[in-house]
């Protein structure tokens, strides 16, 4: 079946209305004609099958046939710190796969040794929206724009339950699995370096604001793979 994005503004208790783009989708790329069958996704956690009731020039709508909430979404909640790097095609590769493993939000951040590189947001959001739909999620991602690793490590405390930063120097015997403990339900943060890494000071900092130091074992990473092997560890362990 299908999947579809309709935002919340859209959708009744018993109906819903596909405009726009994912119209054009529905009508003229995969043909889908007034009694057909599809999967339609509000972006907030919500899935609903729906049966096509009418096709007009600019608009389907469509009833609903059944609720999902939640509909395919991991248990914890987690936000992945984006690393600016000098090439946007490997940002946007982790926000692509990011999605795809249930990264609930990514926050670009700037570092000491981030080479500043303009973030094309609406690009992102756009990957972002196709992720969610390829692989039938039903939470929309966000993506926040860019702040730096002060600014997030300010709110740690009201914002997330637990912060997890991978490093080189972590033992390999901290390992995030030895480390995290149980998290369904919880707001968790995942700190991706910049290529060039943390400086010695952030990772104090780190730590003084509740971060946990941990190995992603013996070998180093690619900021864009370390990024993703931390979602990977906490969201499907």
């Amino acid at each position: 079946m299908e999947s579809f994005y309709v935002p919340p503004e859209h959708i009744s208790e018993s109906e819903l209305s596909i405009q726009g783009e994912e119209f054009h989708h529905l009508t003229r790329v995969l043909r889908k004609k007034t009694g057909d069958k599809i999967l339609v996704v509000n972006g907030t956690g919500t899935a609903f099958e729906c049966t096509i009731d009418g096709i007009n020039s600019n608009e389907s709508r469509c009833t609903i046939q059944n609720v999902h909430e939640p509909f395919n979404e991991p248990e914890v909640e987690v936000t992945l710190m984006l690393p600016v790097l000098k090439n946007h095609n490997r940002v946007e590769w982790i926000v692509e796969k990011g999605t795809e493993l249930g990264v609930r939000r990514f926050v670009p951040v700037l570092t000491e040794r981030t080479i500043p590189h303009r973030i094309r947001y609406d690009r992102l959001r756009k990957i972002a929206l196709t992720a969610m739909k390829q692989c039938k999620r039903s939470y929309l991602p966000e993506i926040a724009e860019t702040k730096k690793l002060g600014d997030i490590l300010a709110s740690v405390d009201v914002s997330f339950d637990k912060v997890f930063i991978g490093h080189e120097a972590a033992p390999v015997s901290d390992s995030m699995r030895s480390v995290y403990g149980q998290l369904p339900g919880q707001r968790v943060l995942l700190l991706a370096g910049p290529e060039g890494g943390f400086t010695g000071e952030e990772l104090r900092e780190c730590e003084r604001n509740g971060a946990q130091i941990v190995s992603l074992g013996v070998r180093r990473y690619r900021a864009e793979t370390a990024a993703l092997i931390m979602a990977v560890y906490i969201i499907h362990d």
